[in-house]
């Protein structure tokens, strides 16, 4: 026999249709409820702690109109050449994919374009290059500059090949 469907209250009243009750709804386990905490808490830290811009700020920077930079935003991430995060309403866009003049920067480019193909999420990718890689015992946003492009390209790889094996 199946189990009825679960059907809204109407009016705060703590009953419904078919004996299905507020009062009897499933609880949700400690665990999912303490993961949900730890990733919101993850994603709040990023935002605190990390530079980020709004296409407000891309715009301004960029001297393009903000309909302008979002359509440009918008081709990048398309193509998965950048990441952005919804927090709170608003677009994100981390900043350390940006050079000086806010134009992406190649290497970091790369690295997010075989990131996102890898099927990590904007707020994975942002973590991944702030957070201290145990392999290069250090973050990978420090190895943006050309020189370190080699040791960022082989830390991408790495997890790449990890998850294959």
């Amino acid at each position: 026999m199946r189990h009825p469907t679960p059907r809204p209250t109407v009016g705060g009243s703590r009953e419904s249709t078919k004996g299905f009750t507020v009062a009897n709804t499933p609880a949700l386990h400690d665990e999912c409820v303490e993961a949900a905490r730890l990733v919101r808490a993850a994603r709040e830290q990023l935002v605190a702690d990390e530079p980020w811009v709004t296409y407000a700020q891309l715009a301004a920077s960029r001297g393009q109109s903000e309909a302008a930079t979002r359509r440009w935003v918008g081709r990048l991430r398309k193509a998965g050449h950048l990441v952005t995060v919804e927090h709170q309403g608003r677009v994100l866009v981390p900043a350390f994919q940006f050079d000086d003049t806010y134009q992406p920067v190649p290497t970091v480019r790369d690295a997010v374009h075989r990131l996102t193909e890898f099927g990590l999420s904007g707020w994975v990718v942002w973590r991944w290059f702030t957070a201290v890689n145990p392999s290069l015992n250090a973050p990978p946003v420090t190895l943006i500059d050309e020189k370190q492009s080699a040791r960022l390209s082989g830390a991408v790889d790495a997890l790449v090949s990890a998850r294959d094996s």
